[in-house]
């Protein structure tokens, strides 16, 4: 991925980046109103833009893809770009007011009608099952990792260090979930986690550290934008 361009111009796309209301650029909008989800058109437009900047050979990976709003906020006007999306559906998950054969619970219809959907347009690959399961046995290039899986510290530690063997030299790892813990307020231990899996792995450097005093709007609950390249001041 080019790491240098996206950091050198990711601020442009926003009139006040650290606290934004939206990005200059309303392309996302229609996902934002049309697809459930959680995170805000201004996470997706930055999944969307790093997903631009992929290098031939590299994918897009995502951890905790939901009802696949993310998904298609990275994968808008992104056909030429390699996708792949990984949730074993263990969190956020109700009983539907129908039984099988008729349908499938909720998230996973969500997410088949963003995958249907995109079929034809965008090469995504599903995956399901739990992360440890299935990153050791991927075997792809990653450019850009979004995890929003588990955020206790053991989750996101694991996410991390797991997803690790198939970062490409110059890449990117996107976390959801990073404000800073408080008791009865933020269950997310994954801020503690990134700072102790980043003292283990100097190569890597915590670029962008963005918070959000309320949840739903902005950055929802905070992200956090780890990178290696080559060119690092």
């Amino acid at each position: 991925m080019n790491v240098d361009v996206f950091v050198n111009t990711i601020r442009q796309h926003w009139s006040n980046f650290e606290e934004p209301t939206f990005p200059l650029d309303r392309k996302l909008k229609r996902i934002t109103e049309t697809q459930t989800g959680m995170a805000t058109e201004n996470t997706g437009f930055l999944l969307n833009y790093a997903a631009s900047l992929l290098e031939p050979g590299e994918c897009y990976l995502e951890v905790g893809t939901w009802k696949g709003r993310t998904l298609s906020y990275a994968m808008e006007g992104n056909p030429n770009k390699v996708f792949y999306a990984c949730d074993n559906f263990s969190q956020f998950t109700k009983r539907p007011r129908w039984y099988r054969p008729f349908s499938e619970p909720e998230p996973r219809r969500s997410l088949q009608k963003v995958l249907k959907k995109a079929a034809g347009r965008y090469r995504v690959t599903f995956l399901e099952g739990d992360f440890r399961t299935i990153l050791p046995a991927f075997r792809e290039v990653v450019g850009v990792y979004f995890y929003d899986g588990g955020h206790t510290f053991q989750d996101q530690y694991d996410g991390l260090e797991l997803a690790l063997p198939h970062m490409a030299p110059s890449s990117i790892m996107v976390i959801d979930d990073t404000n800073p813990y408080e008791p009865n307020v933020n269950g997310s231990e994954a801020r503690d986690a990134n700072q102790r899996w980043l003292k283990e792995h100097s190569d890597w450097t915590l670029v962008f550290d963005l918070l959000s005093p309320k949840r739903d709007v902005g950055w929802h609950n905070g992200i956090q934008v780890l990178a290696r390249w080559s060119g690092r001041p």
